[in-house]
């Protein structure tokens, strides 16, 4: 137990007191009793005295932890090395691998089938054109695009975890779609002798957990046709606020991390970058397709499950480290939260899409 917790225990019997104590004159207007409005104000003292606690002590002692029970349960999860590779993570393929293939038997049941639909409207493919799915996952876009193609075309998909390509090659069966499906690492497309005659080359929800952005679009771009396109999607803003909060902190310690957001900060900056990679850019949102305003503590609660996952466990070197990444990380999207949210206190967490397209020269 932390010491606001023992805090909060023993002044909860002084809340009630107060309240039999003064009876009618312990109730506010239309008569309501005076604990809902007292609770409030002693659990806002005690978040306030631990912020402010916790602050000092990272001013005086960055990486430091404290609390017997926080320190028990950070180091009863098996903390990962990026260095050594034993216990963990070896590289971000293998992470990609685990965390994404777990997810292979409900990623179907989400809003990914409504971004597929719209993945073809934006590609508009054609009768016998070939596409390209990279980091196609159940296949769910690549079914989507076998139905505009037809027989003539040629639709592939290739993902890194195996779970994944395992799940979508059933899936296909089962529909009786011809569909081609290779589990490889889809920024280096070599060894998998493609044709380069690509129509389109699709990436949905992924492309942020790639690196060296430029040069993987360089690299895609070699299996395209003269006017191919390649399609890619970023999180919205609101969702890039707890990337771009771990990734700030990341980068402060010296961490790595599965996804950097930072550099998106609008439409412009996929538009520069299809342009470095010398594509024709254009980018635009998405339409939203979940949306609910969040309070701070929601929003908290999101990055800390983050943090406790294979996002941010995957790659520090020691329990502190951790402790410190998920500190610094709280305090940016504190600082960042309380710039965006309305009156209300409330940010609008919405599930929507930067989308950029890049056309590849015809000359």
């Amino acid at each position: 137990m932390q010491p606001h917790h023992l805090f909060l225990l023993l002044a909860s019997p002084l809340i009630f007191h107060v309240e039999g104590q003064f009876g009618q004159l312990a109730r506010v207007p239309n008569n309501r009793p005076l604990r809902p409005y007292v609770y409030p104000v002693v659990v806002g003292g005690v978040r306030y005295f631990r912020e402010y606690t916790r602050q000092q002590w990272l001013q005086r002692r960055p990486g430091a932890f404290t609390g017997r029970d926080r320190i028990t349960r950070l180091t009863s999860t098996r903390t990962r090395s990026s260095q050594s590779g034993q216990d963990g993570y070896p590289s971000v393929e293998k992470a990609m691998d685990d965390i994404f293939g777990k997810r292979a038997h409900i990623y179907d049941d989400s809003y990914h089938v409504e971004v597929a639909a719209d993945f073809v409207q934006w590609a508009a493919p054609g009768l016998g054109q070939n596409i390209l799915d990279l980091a196609c996952g159940t296949g769910v876009v690549g079914a989507c695009m076998k139905a505009f193609v037809g027989s003539e075309g040629r639709v592939v998909g290739v993902d890194i975890s195996m779970r994944m390509i395992d799940y979508a090659r059933i899936k296909a069966k089962a529909m009786q779609i011809d569909l081609e499906f290779f589990q490889h690492d889809v920024t280096n497309l070599d060894g998998l002798n493609l044709p380069k005659t690509f129509s389109t080359i699709v990436c949905s929800s992924a492309f942020l957990f790639l690196g060296n952005r430029i040069k993987t679009l360089q690299h895609w771009a070699t299996y395209l046709e003269p006017g191919g396109k390649i399609i890619i999607d970023m999180p919205s803003q609101s969702r890039r606020m707890i990337s771009n909060a771990i990734g700030d902190a990341a980068a402060r310690i010296g961490v790595p991390v599965l996804s950097d957001t930072s550099w998106v900060y609008g439409p412009e900056a996929v538009e520069s970058m299809m342009a470095a990679a010398g594509l024709e850019g254009e980018a635009f949102s998405s339409r939203t397709y979940r949306s609910r305003p969040i309070t701070l503590p929601e929003g908290l609660f999101m990055l800390d499950q983050i943090l406790r996952g294979p996002f941010g466990r995957g790659f520090v070197r020691s329990t502190a480290e951790l402790t410190q990444l998920m500190w610094l990380a709280e305090t940016n999207y504190r600082e960042t939260f309380m710039s965006e949210m309305d009156d209300n206190g409330l940010v609008l967490d919405e599930i929507a899409f930067l989308v950029g397209i890049g056309t590849k020269p015809s000359d």
